[in-house]
């Protein structure tokens, strides 16, 4: 039996990681983060994202932060018996 992937899906979630509880009470309401474009390059598979990223603070800061980014991908499989394989 042959398995081939039909159908993918993927999702991109991000934020931004906070060093501190301190930090992530001044930083969460003037950070904003927001991806405007995705694209995969058929050839190589290549994912590449675009992101907004807006800081407006109201006073002076002085905190590290990180952002980061999780993809979660998922198949739809499709089977071939064997002998269909052959034909």
């Amino acid at each position: 039996m042959f398995l081939s992937a039909s159908t993918v899906t993927e999702e991109y979630q991000y934020d931004i990681e906070y060093s501190s509880s301190e930090s992530r009470e001044d930083l969460e309401p003037v950070v904003a983060v927001q991806l405007v474009q995705q694209h995969r390059d058929q050839t190589s598979g290549l994912v590449c994202l675009a992101f907004d990223i807006i800081f407006a603070p109201f006073k002076v800061m002085t905190y590290e932060c990180r952002p980061y980014l999780s993809v979660v991908v998922s198949l739809l499989l499709g089977s071939t018996p064997p002998d269909r394989l052959l034909s």
